[in-house]
């Protein structure tokens, strides 16, 4: 993929449908969906830029629901502690960081993550405690209690709201974004944007964008065809979510 950036302050509808198109190919070139997740959030954290030459995201994360049952054992481990001494079931859903990069080298690897690699979704009010996913599940027309057991009957009754963004236009004091001393104020976050949908099986994908640069919702709008591209990369990619 060529290199290229946009300023992210002044991107237009042509860039956004030019970056998706180049992140639905990410899916053709990957074997997983956590190998795409990576790329994806790679190549957003180094295109999007600030006017002032330096990066427009000051960390990118990709994010999927999953069930228990189907996580790699050091995830499932994660969520046992986390649960302890209550036994995970099987079917239990858990929102699972597929793919991260930010300024930090912490923040550039899934396996270095600190409360965010497998959050296990035991009921829907821990769903609803999750504020930017809470939010822009909300946003797809998906409750709370579908989140954590979901119904891949239910995907075909909403076609129209498969994808969707969520913007957050001014992150400082927003109770929408958790962190604000130790991540908001000192990294200089304007914005936050929100990025996802609704899979074939009832799992939903999220992608949030922390942003230096400020958005409002005619921005956050261009970011529409982006999302689309993005879904149908990841849908590329279902069938294997682990490389």
């Amino acid at each position: 993929m060529r290199e290229q950036t946009w300023d992210l302050s002044a991107f237009s509808l042509g860039d956004m449908i030019e970056i998706g198109t180049l992140l639905r190919r990410l899916g053709e070139e990957s074997s997983s969906m956590e190998g795409l997740a990576q790329k994806a959030v790679e190549f957003l954290y180094r295109s999007l830029r600030h006017h002032d030459g330096g990066p427009g995201i000051v960390l990118a994360r990709f994010f999927k629901t999953h069930a228990y049952q189907a996580l790699p054992g050091e995830l499932q481990d994660i969520v046992k502690q986390s649960l302890a001494p209550s036994v995970p079931s099987p079917a239990l859903q858990c929102l699972t960081l597929l793919g991260t990069c930010g300024l930090m080298p912490e923040w550039t690897t899934r396996r270095a993550s600190k409360g965010h690699q497998a959050i296990p979704l035991a009921n829907e009010a821990v769903v609803s405690g999750i504020p930017m996913v809470a939010a822009l599940i909300s946003q797809l027309g998906v409750k709370p209690a579908e989140v954590a057991a979901p119904r891949p009957d239910h995907f075909l009754e909403f076609t129209q709201q498969s994808f969707n963004v969520f913007l957050v236009e001014k992150a400082a004091g927003s109770p929408h974004v958790p962190a604000q001393d130790g991540f908001v104020i000192p990294y200089g976050i304007r914005s936050v944007i929100g990025l996802g949908g609704v899979l074939t099986s009832g799992e939903v994908f999220a992608v949030i964008l922390f942003s230096r640069c400020a958005l409002n919702s005619a921005k956050a709008q261009l970011f529409k065809p982006l999302t689309l591209n993005l879904r149908l990369a990841v849908l590329q990619q279902e069938g294997r979510v682990f490389a």
